[in-house]
Parts: structure tokens; C-alpha cells; sequence
């Protein structure tokens, strides 16, 4: 019992110095050198590799989307017969009262 109020108390110890809002400062002279490496063709080499992968999330998404719309109206389209072959109305009778 001992045991486990002290792994509680180290645990809350442990949360509580997690949520510090306390901010470490930098040296102003290492930020001017980061500052410093960043140049206009790095900036558009990452921003060409995030409008990359931007452009294939919209992508796979717009195919699924369209995907799913084809299934629909396959569904809508045979829909009688899906409804003769899975009748489930009996099952949804029973239920009713």
C-alpha cells in the first residue's frame, strides 16, 4: 500500500512539473544564427514539399469521396433487388411494437 501512495504522489509530482508554463530563454545570438540560415530557396523548397504532400491528401480524399458517391448510386441503382435478395423486413417486424 505503501508502495503504490508513493508511485501516486511521484506520479502527480511528475504531472504537475509537466505542465510548468514556465519558458526557457534562448540566446539571442543563437536565434540570429538559426534566423541566419534560413534563406528564400529553403523556405520554398519546405513550402514546395508541403504543398506536395498538401496536394495528395486533397487528392486521396476527392478519390474516396468520389469512390463512395459511385458506390451509392450502385446501391441506389440495385436497390430492388438488394431488397428482395437481403430481406431483413421480417427481422424489422418482429421489433416493432
Amino acid at each position: 500500500m505503501r508502495r503504490v501512495n508513493l508511485l501516486i504522489i511521484l506520479s502527480f509530482i511528475l504531472f504537475l512539473s509537466g505542465c510548468s508554463t514556465t519558458i526557457p530563454v534562448g540566446d539571442p545570438g543563437r536565434i540570429a544564427a538559426i534566423t541566419d540560415t534560413v534563406t528564400p530557396t529553403t523556405v520554398s523548397v519546405i513550402r514546395q514539399a508541403a504543398l506536395k504532400e498538401t496536394a495528395g491528401e486533397i487528392g486521396a480524399q476527392a478519390a474516396l469521396a468520389w469512390k463512395a458517391n459511385q458506390l451509392n448510386l450502385m446501391l441506389k441503382q440495385e436497390s430492388r433487388m438488394l431488397d428482395r435478395v437481403f430481406n431483413f423486413t421480417a427481422m424489422l417486424a418482429s421489433n416493432i411494437s
